[in-house]
């Protein structure tokens, strides 16, 4: 007669250890070998890809705080530089910095603007200074060689002056016939304050003939 066994022959971790060896057996006869390496590499495999996914939201959260609180380009007339002019200034048109060039107390002829342009034609010509910002100066015209009048016959000069919005002062200039080289510039009064507004220039000056 075959040996049986009751339940209370084996105690409960023996119970457990015996059905545990049972499921063990029937799972290795129901899942080919390797099937629970796949299954703990694939669970692997997921909770990597959700480490991942969150880093990835993460990332994608930081940069998109990082693109709103970036600031835009900061335009080329809005660039820093020098608050004084200097003589080697480029004539006619001068970008300004966006520190307002400021006349000191000993003003001067080069300060901030002198040109020359070449005159070949006898008649009046107008020269034009606009400039935004507050202060005042003198436009001196002068022809070289020698020094002319303008048409009323006082001396080339005449006063020009800034405000907001800015402002256009003209000084009419005879010159005779020949070639003439017209030496322009503007001694603003000191504590003269030019800003950025003329074309994005704080000033402009111009030339135009008005009379032949």
């Amino acid at each position: 007669m075959p040996e049986t066994f009751r339940d209370e022959d084996l105690t409960d971790d023996e119970i457990h250890a015996a059905f545990g060896e049972l499921r063990q057996s029937i799972l290795a006869d129901l899942r080919p070998r390797g099937a629970a390496t796949a299954r703990r590499a694939l669970r692997r495999r997921r909770q990597v890809a959700m480490v991942v996914t969150a880093a990835s939201l993460v990332g994608l959260t930081v940069g998109a705080a990082a693109i709103v609180g970036a600031k835009a380009p900061v335009p080329a007339i809005q660039q820093s530089g020098e608050a004084t002019p200097q003589p080697t200034d480029s004539p006619l048109r001068k970008d300004m910095p966006n520190n307002a060039w400021v006349v000191g107390a000993a003003a001067s002829a080069d300060m901030p603007f002198k040109m020359a342009t070449a005159v070949e034609r006898a008649g009046t010509y107008r020269f034009g200074v606009t400039c935004r910002g507050t202060g005042t100066g003198e436009l001196r015209l002068d022809v070289s060689p020698g020094t002319y009048t303008k048409p009323d016959g006082t001396d080339a000069a005449g006063k020009v002056a800034c405000g907001v919005p800015p402002i256009t002062s003209t000084v009419d200039l005879k010159v005779p016939a020949g070639k003439q080289t017209v030496n322009v510039y503007v001694a603003w009064d000191a504590g003269t304050v030019m800003r950025n507004d003329v074309n994005g220039d704080a000033w402009l000056i111009t030339n135009d003939i008005i009379d032949e």
